[in-house]
């Protein structure tokens, strides 16, 4: 990995050699399209490791379960605040 990767990217790369030793023909990762995904160096070092990427489709909120997860608690402060606010 090249010292000066940035912060995300090195990341991601730490987390792929986390799956060196699966013992799989192929592993899938599932993502959205961050544009560090495609660099060379990411697309090099998958292919070493039997990775492949695929990528959401562009604005498919419904389809990231971290955005479905945002919305619940979105909706779930808004219930919080509006029994807090009623009189009983």
């Amino acid at each position: 990995m090249p010292e000066m990767a940035p912060g995300n990217l090195r990341t991601f790369i730490l987390r792929l050699n986390s799956y060196k030793n699966i013992k799989a023909k192929k592993i899938y990762i599932i993502t959205d399209k961050e544009k560090y995904y495609k660099k060379k160096l990411v697309t090099e070092y998958l292919a070493r490791l039997k990775i492949e990427i695929i990528f959401l489709p562009s604005y498919s909120s419904n389809l990231n379960l971290t955005e479905r997860l945002w919305k619940f608690f979105r909706v779930f402060k808004e219930v919080l605040q509006n029994y807090k606010s009623a009189k009983i």
